[in-house]
């Protein structure tokens, strides 16, 4: 025993532990987050890839969307997911859904999505997020607005009853209300023009051909920077003109101008403030004038145009208010009526601008055929009766210069 006992002693001192196989699990172990940051590289490499389909294809749905200029949101919406499903099929990037939102004149896209990885997912990372966003602004313009109605919130923006036609040539009628009813139609009433379109909706649209486009874009007031003529003293006070025959210089008319029946009255070239009352032309009136403006400024200043009156104006080609016709200074008579009768004859070249106040048209009768450039931008307008109202947009035709209000065009990425 004492023998066995000494050489097992002595072969265990020959042979010492052998640790080896220790050494070889604790360097795997270690190797796993060692291969997984040298292969960071790839993985992060095949995500760039994806991100490069991504980024093009919202790029890609984006202007689709904007370049558009008469499409309402939802149509816009449905125009980019197409566009951007079109775009990474091929690439096998499917069940991505791009988010589209807006604001007064762009449109932006964007979009999600997982890139799976092959050597992060050692340490627990099995994708990585990938995010692209594209944004197309609509900075060009595509049409002619001969009318907008500019209140945001209001129902009625547009609004048609009675018999009353409306025909614009070659232009859009435009309502920036959010409201439901923001363009609205009731009897028999046909409005006819290049397009219609809305923020908002549309109650009895077959009043309206073609039928008017909702969720569209804002339009900006065109004439918010206007430089707008100073209102000095009073050179003439409550100026009311009998039968007979007149003819009026420019200055500020305090309490306005009444024009009677019987009266006719000749506009000398300039700018004429209608300041504190209206400027009214009564049934059986006749007023003419050649590069005139009309400034309203002060209380119960608005334009008051009788049915039977009978009128010829024409804007002025150059000057601060060239193809201004009528203006209304925002801060004045803010919710007052102005109103336009037909039953005369009416020829108006140039554009009325009343931002806060309402234009009813009313009367009987064809309103300004004859005109060549028409356009109107108030807050809101009714159109009633049972004549026919035209706005023009042949500005050129005019011999004025192009201030008419332009619809969204051509789309360019800004971001």
């Amino acid at each position: 025993m004492r023998r066995l006992s000494k050489w097992v002693r002595s072969v265990a001192t020959e042979f010492p532990p052998d640790r080896r196989g220790t050494v070889a699990i604790v360097f795997a172990l270690a190797a796993i987050p060692a291969v997984a940051i040298s292969g960071a590289s790839v993985d992060y490499g095949r995500a760039l890839s994806v991100k490069t389909v991504l980024q093009s294809a919202v790029d890609a749905a984006a202007l689709a969307a904007a370049s558009n200029s008469k499409a309402s949101q939802s149509e816009r919406i449905a125009i980019a997911t197409t566009m951007f499903n079109a775009s990474v099929a091929s690439h096998g990037l499917n069940s991505i859904v791009p988010a589209v939102s807006f604001s007064a004149k762009t449109v932006t896209v964007s979009a999600t999505t997982e890139s799976p990885t092959q050597f992060m997912s050692l340490v627990g990372i099995r994708a990585m997020t990938v995010f692209s966003e594209s944004e197309a602004g609509i900075p060009s313009t595509a049409g002619t607005a001969c009318l907008l109605a500019l209140n945001s919130t209001a129902s009625d923006g547009i609004h048609v009853q009675g018999t009353n036609n409306f025909t614009a040539e070659n232009c859009w009628a435009w309502a920036n209300s959010t409201n439901a009813a923001a363009i609205y139609g009731s009897g028999s009433a046909v409005a006819r023009a290049e397009g219609f379109c809305t923020s908002g909706g549309v109650v009895q649209s077959g009043n309206y051909q073609p039928t008017p486009k909702t969720q569209c874009l804002t339009l900006d007031d065109p004439y918010r920077t206007l430089v707008e003529p100073s209102v000095g003293s009073c050179n003439f006070n409550n100026k009311a003109l009998s039968s007979g025959s007149y003819t009026l210089n420019p200055g500020v008319y305090c309490g306005g101008i009444d024009v009677k029946p019987q009266a006719t009255v000749t506009f000398n070239p300039g700018i004429y403030i209608i300041k504190d009352g209206p400027l009214n032309f009564q049934a059986g009136s006749t007023a003419s004038g050649s590069g005139i403006a009309f400034y309203f400024s002060g209380s119960n200043s608005t334009l008051q145009l009788k049915g039977g009156a009978n009128i010829n104006f024409m804007a002025p080609a150059t000057g601060t208010l060239a193809g201004m016709l009528f203006v209304q200074n925002r801060a004045s008579s803010i919710g007052a009526t102005t109103q336009i009768q037909g039953g005369g004859r009416v020829k108006i070249d140039g554009v009325l601008y009343m931002p806060t106040q309402v234009v009813n048209i009313a009367g009987n009768g064809d309103l300004n055929v004859d005109a060549k450039m028409f356009a109107m931008v108030a807050d809101r307008f009714t159109l009633q009766g049972n004549g026919t109202l035209y706005l023009k947009a042949d500005y050129v035709g005019a011999g004025l210069p192009n201030v008419m209000p332009q619809t969204p065009g051509g789309a360019v990425l800004v971001r």
